[in-house]
């Protein structure tokens, strides 16, 4: 028995009580918190980015099928939009903007212009596709 109380009072002088003080749990709580204060907005940035390049993607899709449109039905075609495209066949599915915009329609001489911008613009084909 004596054995076994030496034992757990040297085992306890070696490894301590055990767990953590109040103090550094409050460390490493405010560590944690700064890391995520930094990298949120970073997130957020990339995320903006990546939804702006598929609204551009979407609009290159756009008009190519709305010039594959045009060339079958003629030139007397005035306004061409994301609905008509999908229901003649010409995309998979309806293409709708992930930031939640609209493709406006748009006739055969001009590009596809999504109604979500930056700095309250829009964005456009020309502005990034052909810069």
């Amino acid at each position: 028995m004596r054995t076994l109380k030496r034992l757990a009072v040297g085992f306890s002088r070696i490894y301590g009580k055990g767990g953590f003080t109040l103090v550094e749990l409050m460390v490493v709580v405010g560590i944690f918190g700064i890391i995520l204060a930094l990298a949120i907005p970073n997130f957020i940035n990339a995320r903006r980015r990546a939804q702006a390049t598929t609204c551009i993607n979407n609009m290159k899709l756009l008009y190519e099928a709305g010039q594959a449109y045009r060339l079958e039905q003629g030139s007397g075609v005035t306004d061409i939009n994301a609905t008509t495209l999908y229901n003649q066949g010409y995309t998979e599915e309806v293409l709708d903007c992930p930031t939640g915009g609209a493709y406006a329609g748009w006739d055969a001489d001009t590009h596809p212009v999504c109604s979500v911008g930056t700095n309250s613009s829009s964005y456009t084909w020309d502005d990034h596709v052909y810069p």
